[in-house]
């Protein structure tokens, strides 16, 4: 049985061209990689796949020059190359490494195919990436060459065909076996891939810094010890940091900050039913996006659907340098996506940027999560990838209701980050762990709707009839809030800030006031039991069932 490493380069990156020879040590990153996989001790080959195109001659050299054998195929069908690559080769297992992972650790390589010798079978399949654990840089998955042949027979779309393994791991009749290895802990909020410059100049760095020895957990020590920036949106550039050592007097909270995004919706429309202030002005607006950068925090979520939301923040640009931008498409129908729904999605997304003075921005979101499951939503997700792949875009996902139906797209269409509603009241995504299964799909997650529209604010006697089953859960939250010296605005902050998996809260504001009253004297922690403050009535729950 001939066990081969099979990786995957290529010089075309949109992101950061060239990026598998630039050099570090004086050395090409691939060369490094190979010094990293040549100490793996249970594989029997290793071969770079590369491409046809003119500009991949150079790696063709590389391997030349290294003594390493390659293959030539297609660009665009790497599923194609893969088996390719196999059948010339002789190959019976694949391991499948990507060479932007230029400081992966031999024994990681090792493990997942011990793991997969262990269950060996024609449909088995093992990798650390399906509940992710490790950095993003150590990926690895093994699996035989009978599943990579029925995937070039059987896969259609664009997205699996370039992506290798979705076919496999979709699993559709239910007739693989698919097995994870995690690491003893969870590091994944780490990366030491390499996409954008900023990996380049800290994995150049802590090469430089001349390693004793290939492991994970040297790498883990040298770059705490260098200090780098190796977060896993280390590569965003912006928006992470600003106003740590500004806000001083601004209260003891300002280490959360950082977690916090701006909503934008009321920026540019009428938004929520507790919405006493209006739409701000565009001036008020710069006020309230400077303040926001002075206290840290990280990122805007605004929406093709939000009004005049994206020409407002378009007439902030300069306020705007300081955050993270995350947009979101139209909504598409239940019935069926056409063509020219995929085209409305680019088209909308452009104007988005036109409308932002932006040439790029963070995220991307489904705005209606339903829409990938319709008939043809992989129209709408291969124009997702075609955005991310020419770098105008970081990462993409969904906003959605429910933990369910994120991990039902997730397992057709791979998501970088998800949106969804969790506050004080609404515990049904915390209650049924569905938070700790998407965090370790390796999925980001953003909370939204953290007052509930402004319902967890407003004096519960002021309301309506409608929301009589939660008025006195309210009262009881209030007073409670109150009895601690904490304003209920800082105490459902706080609720949230409690779950590690929610990476980003959005808070929305209609005025300068507004942002300072949630902001101003922020407490470093609330000593709270939030255990009796819920409910499970979808008609509170459910802002769209609420009427008039």
């Amino acid at each position: 049985m001939k066990i081969a490493i099979i990786v995957q380069a290529r010089m075309g990156s949109s992101r950061l061209p060239g990026k598998v020879l630039l050099p570090a040590m004086g050395r090409p990153m691939l060369a490094h990689q190979l010094d990293r996989l040549r100490n793996v001790k249970y594989a029997d080959e290793i071969i770079i796949a590369t491409t046809y195109a003119k500009i991949d001659e150079a790696i063709v050299r590389f391997s030349e020059r290294n003594n390493v054998l390659f293959f030539q195929g297609e660009e665009n069908d790497v599923l194609s190359r893969y088996m390719a690559a196999a059948t010339q080769f002789l190959v019976d297992v694949v391991v499948r490494i990507t060479a932007d992972c230029p400081l992966i650790d031999p024994a990681v390589v090792d493990q997942v195919i011990a793991a997969y010798c262990e269950d060996m079978g024609p449909r088995t399949y093992v990798s650390n990436t399906l509940e992710r654990s490790y950095p993003r840089g150590m990926d690895v998955e093994v699996f035989p060459v009978a599943l990579l042949q029925e995937a070039h027979r059987y896969a259609k779309t664009k997205y699996d065909r370039e992506h290798v393994t979705p076919y496999i791991i979709r699993n559709d009749l239910n007739n693989n076996i698919l097995r994870n290895v995690a690491y003893c802990g969870n590091i994944s909020a780490f990366r030491f891939t390499l996409d954008y410059l900023k990996d380049y100049e800290q994995i150049s760095g802590v090469l430089n810094s001349k390693l004793p020895d290939f492991s994970l957990d040297t790498l883990m020590y040298r770059a705490r010890n260098l200090q780098l920036d190796w977060h896993d949106n280390a590569e965003q550039g912006q928006g992470q940091g600003q106003g740590q050592g500004q806000g001083q007097g601004q209260g003891q909270g300002q280490g959360h900050f950082s977690r916090f995004g701006l909503g934008a919706a009321q920026f540019g429309m009428y938004y929520g039913k507790f919405n006493h202030d209006g739409v701000p002005s565009i001036e008020s607006t710069r006020k309230i996006l400077e303040r926001a950068s002075k206290f840290g925090l990280s990122c805007i979520d605004t929406a093709h659907l939000y009004g005049e939301s994206e020409i407002v923040l378009g007439n902030c640009a300069k306020e705007l340098e300081s955050f993270s931008i995350i947009t979101k498409t139209p909504r598409f129908s239940d019935d069926k996506i056409e063509s020219s729904d995929a085209v409305l999605l680019r088209n909308a997304f452009d104007a988005s940027l036109i409308k932002m003075h932006q040439t790029s921005i963070d995220g991307l979101l489904i705005h209606h999560a339903p829409n990938l499951l319709t008939k043809g939503g992989d129209l709408l997700y291969e124009v997702m990838l075609k955005i991310k792949e020419e770098g105008l875009v970081r990462r993409i996902g969904v906003s959605a209701y429910t933990g369910e139906i994120v991990e039902k797209i997730h397992k057709k269409y791979p998501l970088d980050f998800v949106q969804l509603p969790i506050n004080l009241l609404d515990r049904r995504l915390t209650r049924n762990n569905d938070l700790s299964r998407i965090n370790g799909l390796g999925i980001k997650i953003h909370a939204r709707s953290a007052f509930l529209q402004g319902l967890l604010l407003v004096p519960p006697d002021s309301l309506s009839v409608h929301f009589n089953p939660v008025k006195n859960i309210l009262k009881a939250f209030h007073l409670k809030a109150r009895s601690l010296g904490v304003r209920p605005t800082h105490a459902a902050l706080h609720y949230l800030l409690r779950f590690s998996e929610i990476e980003k809260i959005i808070v929305g504001v209609e005025s300068l006031s507004q942002f300072e009253d949630i902001f101003e004297n922020f407490p470093n922690k609330v000593e709270m039991n939030f255990d009796e403050f819920f409910s499970d009535n979808i008609e509170i729950l459910n802002p769209v069932l609420w009427g008039n």
